[in-house]
Parts: C-alpha cells; structure tokens; sequence
C-alpha cells in the first residue's frame, strides 16, 4: 500500500482520521492489527516527494549573469540522517558524530561559487565543496568552513588543521566558498578571509557532514556564469517523464529535459515541473524543480579597466595614475581594493605576488 503511517495498536489515530464506524477513519480507508501494528493509509494526495528532481544551469566561466540555484540535495544520501526542508537540513538522528552526510546535485564550476547562511552557532558543522561524495566524515571535504559550537570559524581542507586562525560566526551570517580564476577563496558576509593554495579540480559539488543533533545547514545556494542554458535531472522519475519549463511562473520551452533562453534578465526565474512517468516512484504525480534566480554581474567587478599616458621624458607635467593590479596573478594569496594589497594567506613567506598594468618610463617614478 502507497504512503502508509504505523500506529501501535491500541493508538488512538489522529483526530481529524476518526470516525464514530468502528475500524473506519474518515478519508483514510480500512485500518488493520498485525503483528501489534495498525496499519493506516494516508488521504489520497499525501504523497511525499519520492521523486528527486532538480534543475542547474551549464556553467560558463565568462558570463554577462549568474544562474543563482538553490541546492537540491541526493535524496539517497542526504536523508538518512537529516530533514530535508527546500535547500535546507536538519541532523535529527545519528547522535554525536561525524556521520551526517549531504551532497548537492548542482556543481560549482570556473568562477563560481557556493553560499549558505547560518543558522545556530551551538552546533558542529562542516558545510563546503568536493569533487566526490566520499564518504560522510568532514575529513572528506576538500575545501570547506568548519563551524564549531563555541562560535568559532575554521577554515579545513582534506582532513587539515584549521588554516586561518582568528574567525567566528554569527548567526544569519552568510559564508561563501568561490572558484575565481583557478583560486579557491573563502568569503563571510563579502569578505574574503581566505585563499586556499590547493589548485581545485572541478567540478565541485557542495559537501557537508553534521556531528551534533539539531545542527542546521540552511539556505545553501550554488552559483555559475550562465549564457542561458539549463538541465533538468530527474532521478526515481520514470523511463519517460515529461517536462514543462517555466520562466517567472510562465510556460516556456518544449517537453525537453534541455531549456535555452538567451535573452534573460536580471531577476528573472527559471524552474520545471517535472512529471513522472510509467515505472517511477508515483507516476503521473508533478514535482517541481528547485528555481534558479539569473543574477546580471557588475562587469567592473570581473575585468581590469585601466587607462595610462604615454610617458614623455621631456614634458611639463606628470601624469599620477592610480595603480591597476594584474589578475589572476596579483589575488592568488591578496586583496585587492583599489591600488591597494592585502595578503590574506600562504603564511609569513616570500610568495605573495602582485604586478601591475601601468608601467614607469624614462623620467618616471612610482610611489
């Protein structure tokens, strides 16, 4: 029998299931004592989501526009020993250890990143980025934030030590891991905190493995460039479900587990209703996508616009340019805000290089 609920025998069911005809509970069918269990089946239409079904977008390292997704995570992993609530979890079994596994569907590609918000600052979490699910043990995150119950925020990659001493969390803040030009680097609330020194082989997929009961990982979002181009994937759904594409709510594109659109604008959202079909976990039964908000990028942001004069050893004024960095050869281990640099990792060694655009010539300086 389909989406069943066991009563102990003896139970009385819930009150909106009785009904005053014994053995009988109203919208609910027959009921049964076997083996000291009543069996009771749910009102018609109390189907849960069997279906795992989500939608990303292919990534394009240079892009006018983010595809912003919220994460759908591998149903066969992520529930054992979480809640699952849109594109957030809950730990709610498995007691005091690293045994909470999740993984996402969505990847991170060149020049993309993966964010979520905290939720809770008195639970042990690790919440980042790998190319594998391997296991559900936090050693097994390549590149992550480990937040500890005492307010304290590490930075772990592979089994590390903590690499950047000095951090917390706050609740509702929000912490980003992001692929910027072959660099992985480590943000909370916009800024950075971290560049890792371990060259990332993408894609990477969110990871994460929860220790305490009641450890929440919220809100969890993975974002790549975009041109326009979206997938569907639909797991338990059937050898032929059908795919209805929309766009802000309206119906676009065509029965297509592929949906293009090159004419997006910001805020717009992209989502499919899936349907299932013949041999699939409740066919016929439609299931929604998680959306994907398209995000347009500041292009200032992404590109190095620069001007400089043409030196004149023999001239009546001095033209003082503003220094603009090379990237990605100047952010590999420093900030750069304006003119200015700020190491931000690699340790106290000789390793942190910046160069700029703008040259000296003859009768020139710098300062």
């Amino acid at each position: 029998m389909d989406n069943t609920t066991l009563i102990s025998a003896g139970a009385r069911p819930p009150a909106n299931m009785r009904s005053s005809r014994k053995g009988r509970f109203q919208g609910a069918g027959t009921w049964l004592a076997l083996a000291g269990l009543a069996l009771l089946a749910l009102p018609q239409g109390a189907k849960s989501q069997c279906a795992d079904v989500s939608i990303s977008t292919t990534s394009a390292a240079s892009a006018c526009a983010h595809a912003v997704a919220d994460v759908r995570w591998v149903l066969a992993s992520s529930n054992i020993r979480h809640s699952i609530t849109g594109n957030s979890l809950t730990k709610t079994s498995g007691g005091g250890s690293w045994n909470g596994n999740a993984f996402s569907r969505q990847s991170v590609g060149a020049n993309g990143y993966m964010e979520f918000t905290v939720g809770g600052t008195n639970t042990l979490r690790m919440v980042g980025l790998s190319a594998t699910d391997a296991n559900a043990d936090w050693t097994s995150i390549q590149f992550g934030f480990h937040l500890t119950s005492s307010g304290g925020l590490e930075i772990r990659e592979s089994g590390s030590g903590n690499l950047q001493g000095g951090l917390t969390y706050a609740n509702g803040d929000v912490l980003r891991i992001s692929v910027e030009n072959g660099v992985v680097k480590y943000y909370r609330n916009g800024n950075p905190v971290y560049c890792s020194t371990t060259a990332p082989t993408l894609p990477l997929f969110v990871d994460v493995s929860t220790h305490t009961v009641g450890a929440v990982v919220s809100n969890v979002k993975v974002a790549n460039g975009t041109l326009g181009v979206f997938t569907a994937t639909a797991v338990g759904a059937g050898a032929s479900p059908t795919y209805q594409w929309r766009l802000n709510g309206v119906n676009v594109g065509t029965n297509n587990p592929a949906y293009t659109n090159t004419a997006l604008n910001q805020d717009d959202v992209v989502t499919c209703v899936v349907t299932v079909g013949a041999g699939g976990c409740s066919p016929g039964t439609p299931f929604t996508t998680n959306p994907i908000l398209v995000h347009d990028n500041d292009q200032t942001l992404r590109n190095s616009f620069r001007i400089e004069p043409t030196a004149a050893a023999s001239a009546c004024r001095m033209a003082v340019t503003d220094v603009v960095w090379r990237q990605p050869a100047s952010t590999a281990r420093n900030t750069v805000n304006g003119n200015n640099l700020t190491k931000v990792s690699g340790g106290n060694s000789w390793n942190a290089n910046g160069f700029s655009w703008q040259s000296v010539g003859n009768n020139g300086y710098m300062e």
